[in-house]
Parts: structure tokens; C-alpha cells; sequence
């Protein structure tokens, strides 16, 4: 017989239809925009009356999260909670294998299988490493495709515990992330059964969350009312994988920012003390196609891309330099 969720976890997923999933935020980790990477932690909750449901917590080594986030080894912990926030019982466990000796080219195009994320549910609590636990207690799988993980669109397939065929395939728009996530919310569906949502802004203060934090806002709305329990609880472990996948280096660009601003004003100061001309140069501001220069770093000029998504591949565009020679013959 396959191993199934606990009742009263059963009776508590399978009465809710409407439901939000926030990510906590870590004051360490949003005050050195994301250099001290913490692990992640979120609350569930009944989206329709407000009630928290459970309290998810993410164990993972200081190591791999500083080496390898958002493509490291976990284990998420999901805790159902009583009405005053007490932990009941830990109802569910997803591990994910990350991207150091078992899958290097995690986060690459998921050509091979090796190359796909993957996250496993198992019923009740697991002691153990991410990637070392037995699969006894296995109920079910969230896999992203080999050979191209949705080619343009990005794909995570639901699955039983045998892992044959997917009784549900979720799908993501082709361009989605970056700046854009400030005023647009990003939809992923489940044919005409699901729908999850990674939430936009709502007001000011949500907004300067999202944009010095990578703690996110998720819903997921539940339409066909014959998925059973145990399903609902793959679509919600689900929803977590998806957040590592796609939404964990919200803070890359602030981070990037906040050291190209920095140094593009010392240099425009020292330049301004020893000619005008390099003081003009400095201070250059164009906006080429999909990029913009916004200042000079050691004697080039730094140019920062867009965030941008392109299929299932998520993209920083990390800050570089590039020479100008107008401004070293301004020097």
C-alpha cells in the first residue's frame, strides 16, 4: 500500500481551496542584500477567512546555500500548526537534491535528466541528508522534464509515487521576472484545474519587500474540486520548488546595484577633481538595447543588464565592465 498523509493533514488541505504561501523575511539576509544567505522559511494559509494552516522551514547547510542558492541540497519540514501558531505535527517533508557532486549542472537547460530539478514528498518527518533519504515513505514527486524542462515554457510535472506518467503538468509563462514583478504577477496553470500565482505588489510596503528581498507571495487556487488531498499537498510542495527555481535571485540586481552606484560615485568624485572632461564622461548615461550604462569602474564603464526569464531558464544578467575609449581619452 502506498503511503498516504496523516488525517487530520488530509482533512486540513482537503477543505481549502484558496490558498497564500509567504515567504518570511530574514532581516540579516535583506540588510547585506543577500551575501549572508539564510535558509528560508514560510507560513501557509487559508487564503479565504486569513487562518495559518502551517509553518514550513528549510534545513540546509551554511555551506551549500553560500557555494550553491538558490541550486543547493535542502530539506523543507511542513509543520501543521494549531490556531494560536503551535506546532502540531510535521506532516510532510520535500527534499531536493542540489547542485554540487549529484547534479553540477542543475540550473542549467535540462537537457538530461541530471540536469532537472526534482523534489520528492515524504510522509511525516525524515532524518538524514538531502539526497541520502530512503524512499519508503514517498507519496509523490515534482520532476521538471528532461530535454529542454518545457523548451519555452517552464514545466514541472506532478507525479504518484511510482513516477510513471504525470497526472499534472504545471506551466509558466516564456517571459517573466526582474523589474517586472514590481507591477505584474506571474501565473503558472494546470490546464484548466489549478492555477498558481506568484503575487504581485499590493501596496508601498509590499513593494520595497519585494524589491530588497527575495521573499515572495505565492497563491494557488485550487478549480477542479476532485483533486484529492494528497494532490493538493504535491501542488503545495510544489509551489516551494518553484520559488527556488525561478525566484530566489530577486536581490541579485539590488545587490549589483548598490556596488556599481557605490563605486560609480567615488569615481566620478575623482574624476571631477582632475578634469572636467573626465568628470563629463563619467557621469555618461546612455541606454542601449536590453542595457544601460550607468557609470565608469576603474577606468571602464559598467553595464548592467535586465533581469530577464527565457523559457525555464532564469537569468541575472550580472553586472560587468566593458572599456570605453572616449572616456580613456577624455583621461
Amino acid at each position: 500500500m502506498a503511503p498516504t498523509l496523516d488525517q487530520q493533514t488530509l482533512s486540513i488541505v482537503g477543505g481549502v481551496d484558496n490558498y497564500t504561501l509567504q515567504q518570511k523575511v530574514h532581516r540579516l539576509e535583506a540588510g547585506t542584500c543577500g551575501c549572508i544567505e539564510m535558509a528560508n522559511g514560510y507560513d501557509l494559509y487559508d487564503a479565504d477567512n486569513g487562518k495559518r494552516l502551517m509553518e514550513v522551514e528549510e534545513e540546509s547547510s551554511l555551506f551549500n546555500r553560500c557555494c550553491c542558492a538558490p541550486n543547493h541540497s535542502l530539506k523543507l519540514n511542513f509543520h501543521v500548526v494549531d490556531q494560536e501558531g503551535n506546532r502540531l505535527h510535521q506532516a510532510m517533508t520535500m527534499e531536493r537534491t542540489g547542485c554540487l557532486c549529484k547534479k553540477p549542472c542543475l540550473g542549467c537547460c535540462a537537457i538530461f535528466p541530471f540536469c532537472s530539478d526534482k523534489a520528492t514528498f515524504h510522509v511525516g518527518a525524515k532524518e538524514g541528508k538531502p539526497g541520502e533519504l530512503d524512499d519508503a515513505d514517498v507519496f509523490g514527486y515534482a520532476v521538471q522534464p528532461s530535454g529542454g524542462g518545457g523548451y519555452l515554457t517552464p514545466t514541472l510535472h506532478v507525479m504518484d509515487r511510482d513516477g510513471s506518467d504525470p497526472k499534472l503538468s504545471v506551466t509558466g509563462p516564456t517571459c517573466f521576472g526582474g523589474c517586472s514583478e514590481l507591477c505584474c504577477a506571474t501565473p503558472f496553470k494546470a490546464e484548466d484545474k489549478l492555477t498558481i500565482t506568484k503575487m504581485k505588489p499590493k501596496d508601498a510596503k509590499s513593494a520595497l519587500r519585494e524589491l530588497l528581498t527575495d521573499a515572495d507571495t505565492f497563491s494557488m487556487q485550487v478549480h477542479d474540486k476532485s483533486i484529492t488531498p494528497d494532490t493538493r499537498m504535491q501542488l503545495i510542495g510544489t509551489v516551494f520548488l518553484m520559488d527556488y527555481m525561478f525566484f530566489e535571485r530577486d536581490i541579485d540586481g539590488v545587490a549589483a546595484l548598490t556596488a556599481v552606484l557605490t563605486s560609480t560615485c567615488a569615481t566620478a568624485t575623482a574624476a571631477a577633481s582632475s578634469s572636467p572632461a573626465s568628470a563629463s564622461a563619467a557621469a555618461r548615461v546612455v541606454t542601449p538595447w536590453r542595457s544601460r550604462v550607468i557609470g565608469h569602474d576603474l577606468g571602464g564603464v559598467v553595464e548592467q543588464c535586465p533581469y530577464s526569464d527565457f523559457g525555464h531558464r532564469r537569468s541575472s544578467c550580472a553586472v560587468r565592465t566593458v572599456y570605453d575609449s572616449a572616456a580613456n581619452n577624455a583621461e
